[in-house]
C-alpha cells in the first residue's frame, strides 16, 4: 500500500529552477495520498480556484499543500539562508503561479510513480501455488 509506506515519496521542482545543479535546486517532497487525502486535497484546490479573494485562495492552496507536502531540500530565503520546513512558509517563498505549478507537479509525480510501480512489478499477485494439478504420468 503505497500511500501508507513512508519510504514512498515523490519530488518536484519548479521549471524556473531546473537549470540549477541538483545540490542547489530547491526540491519539494510529497507523500502518496490515500483516497481520503486525495479528496481533501482536491476540495481545497477547487475552493482555491473559485475563491473571490486572494487571501481565501491562498489559504485553501496552502491547505492543499498541508495534505501532500512533507518536506523540502535546498530551499533558501533571499539572503541565501536555509528555510526550515513549514508549509506556511510557502506563501513567503513562492508566487501564486509557482504555488499552482508546484502542487500540480507533485500530484503528477505521484501519479507517474504509481504507474511506474504498477508496470514494473513482475512479482505474482498471489502466493505461489500451482495453477493446475499436475496430471499423473
Amino acid at each position: 500500500m503505497i500511500a501508507l509506506d513512508p519510504s514512498q515519496t515523490v519530488t518536484a521542482s519548479l521549471a524556473s529552477d531546473r537549470h540549477l545543479p541538483d545540490e542547489q535546486r530547491p526540491c519539494f517532497v510529497g507523500h502518496h495520498l490515500t483516497a481520503a487525502e486525495w479528496l481533501r486535497c482536491d476540495q481545497h484546490l477547487e475552493l482555491a480556484g473559485k475563491a473571490n479573494d486572494n487571501a481565501k485562495g491562498l489559504e485553501h492552496l496552502l491547505n492543499a499543500f498541508k495534505v501532500i507536502l512533507i518536506g523540502w531540500r535546498h530551499v533558501v530565503n533571499r539572503k541565501g539562508d536555509p528555510v526550515e520546513f513549514r508549509v506556511e512558509e510557502l506563501a513567503d517563498l513562492l508566487t501564486m503561479r509557482e504555488l499552482w505549478e508546484l502542487i500540480y507537479e507533485l500530484l503528477n509525480a505521484m501519479r507517474l510513480k504509481e504507474d511506474d510501480l504498477k508496470n514494473s512489478d513482475s512479482r505474482p499477485v498471489c502466493a505461489s501455488v500451482p495453477s493446475a494439478v499436475t496430471a499423473p504420468e
